[in-house]
This record gives C-alpha cells, sequence and structure tokens, in this order.
C-alpha cells in the first residue's frame, strides 16, 4: 500500500501566493539596483575627463586605492544618470551607492606625453605636464615646463630639437 498525501487546494494557493511575492520582490531589487554604463570595470581612458553613466545611484565613491582609506564623494541629486569628473592619471576604484551599494569597480588613467610644435608655438598635448628641453647645434640651451592645454612661444630661427618627458612633481 502506497500512501500518497493530497496537497490541499489551500497549501497550493499559498504556496503561488509566496512564488508572486518572491518574484515581485525580486523585481523590485533589480529595478532598484546601481547600475554602471560606463566606464566598465579594468577601462583604459584616455585623457583626463571621465565621464560616468550611471543609473540608480545617489552617489560615487572613488578612490586611488581599493580599500577606500580616502575616498572622494560625489553627489549625484542634480543629475543621476551623468556626471564628468576631471581626474589626474591614475588607478582609480569608485563604487556607486543608492538604495543598494554597487561592487568595487576599477579603471586606469595612462600618462599621456604629447608635444607639437605650429607656427612657433610649442603646445603639450597630453594629459600630464612636460619636462621639454632645447637642444641646439651649441648644446642644450634651455628647459622648460608646459603644464597640460598649455602653449609656450619658441624661436625657429635655428636648428632646434625640442625633447619632452614626463614631469614628475
Amino acid at each position: 500500500m502506497k500512501n500518497k498525501k493530497k496537497i490541499s487546494r489551500t497549501s497550493k494557493v499559498v504556496i503561488a501566493v509566496q512564488l508572486i511575492i518572491v518574484v515581485i520582490a525580486f523585481g523590485l531589487v533589480l529595478m532598484f539596483w546601481p547600475r554602471t554604463d560606463y566606464p566598465r570595470n579594468g577601462a583604459v581612458i584616455h585623457g583626463r575627463v571621465v565621464d560616468f553613466e550611471i543609473k540608480n545611484a545617489d552617489f560615487i565613491i572613488i578612490d586611488d586605492n581599493p580599500d577606500f582609506t580616502s575616498p572622494s564623494r560625489i553627489d549625484l541629486t542634480d543629475d543621476k544618470n551623468k556626471i564628468r569628473v576631471m581626474l589626474e592619471p591614475g588607478t582609480y576604484y569608485w563604487k556607486i551607492i543608492g538604495i543598494f551599494e554597487g561592487g568595487i569597480q576599477k579603471f586606469v588613467i595612462p600618462s599621456e606625453v604629447g608635444l607639437k610644435l605650429n607656427d612657433s608655438i610649442l603646445e603639450n598635448t597630453g594629459n600630464v605636464p612636460v619636462n621639454v628641453s632645447k637642444q641646439s647645434d651649441s648644446g642644450i640651451s634651455g628647459l622648460i615646463i608646459i603644464d597640460v592645454s598649455m602653449e609656450h612661444p619658441v624661436d625657429e630661427k635655428e636648428k632646434t630639437i625640442y625633447r619632452g618627458e614626463e614631469y614628475e612633481r
């Protein structure tokens, strides 16, 4: 003889209601979970401007170490979807916080050295200050530091070579 137990109609209704509640709760969590559209985790960003594109967050916590020992907090009350931040070259760790806290993510802004000579103007086109040496036929005759997006007039009368390297403060 087999002992079969029947599930009562009331038990079936209770199970169905519990399942509906779980599905609704899961949907609400997904709807309010903070989400990052940009930058993606591990991104390499060229330049110094980072455009954060996020959803469901009230602020961003950003630091140059993964332990967040000296974090900056960026408030998103005015624009909750996009914010533009200017940062120095380096590795950054960040997370977004809203009703829930998002996971820790990372991006890198590499140092970029760039010089452009145009119409007797030497321009820093990189994202770091540049230490520029001026070398002519008579040897090294000058040393200048050009900050980011700055220009320096030069004399093109003699044959001169300009060499730039990252200026370490």
